[in-house]
């Protein structure tokens, strides 16, 4: 089984990504982003980023053939960070999924500051709380249609409960005790 981590930027993706690594399972993503995103933004993301370059240059086939960020080809028990537009999500390939939420209130400043260092310009739709939402609740509608997919909040609050809701609940390959224990709370800077 391949898993994804899916979320809008500034969510909490990469953090969940190092809890599926701690419990065991192997990150796909790009190297040289990798590498560009902590010079750009060293502090944004210490543990890192786990970002695919484009789903059109890198995520092509549904069945993940593809290589990993060792060169490797993928198998079974790798997990991915999903961009929150992929087109991906819309289909019912073989993965599963966990879509991770966070407030807008803590979104926008936290990714004004990556989106500065990085020289981008925000998204239109930051501009206003309500566009925001209204983006995270079509997505919402679109994934709530996938039976691989659950949503999540406050994965900071409760990493455990969120471990084992994966296992058990969906059947996730993982160490929910390891997994769990790779949340840091002192990374959780932006709050509501």
């Amino acid at each position: 089984m391949q898993y994804g981590v899916v979320g809008h930027a500034r969510s909490g993706t990469s953090m969940l990504m190092q809890c599926m690594i701690a419990g065991g399972l192997k990150p796909v993503y790009d190297k040289a982003k990798e590498a560009l995103l902590q010079q750009a933004a060293p502090h944004a993301n210490p543990r890192g980023f786990y970002e695919m370059h484009t789903d059109s240059e890198t995520w092509q086939h549904p069945g993940w053939n593809l290589k990993d960020c060792d060169g490797n080809w993928v198998g079974d028990g790798r997990v991915r960070k999903f961009d929150i537009f992929s087109a991906y999500l819309a289909h019912p390939y073989r993965y599963k999924m966990v879509f991770i939420q966070r407030p807008y209130s803590e979104v926008f400043p936290s990714m004004q500051k990556v989106r500065e260092k990085l020289g981008e310009p925000m998204p239109w739709y930051m501009a206003k709380e309500r566009d925001y939402d209204t983006v995270i609740q079509h997505m919402q509608r679109m994934l709530l249609n996938r039976k691989d997919m659950d949503i999540y909040c406050n994965v900071v609050n409760s990493p455990d409960l969120l471990m084992y809701k994966l296992v058990q609940k969906r059947g996730w390959e993982i160490d929910p005790e390891a997994a769990a224990a790779a949340v840091d709370p002192l990374l959780y800077r932006e709050r509501a």
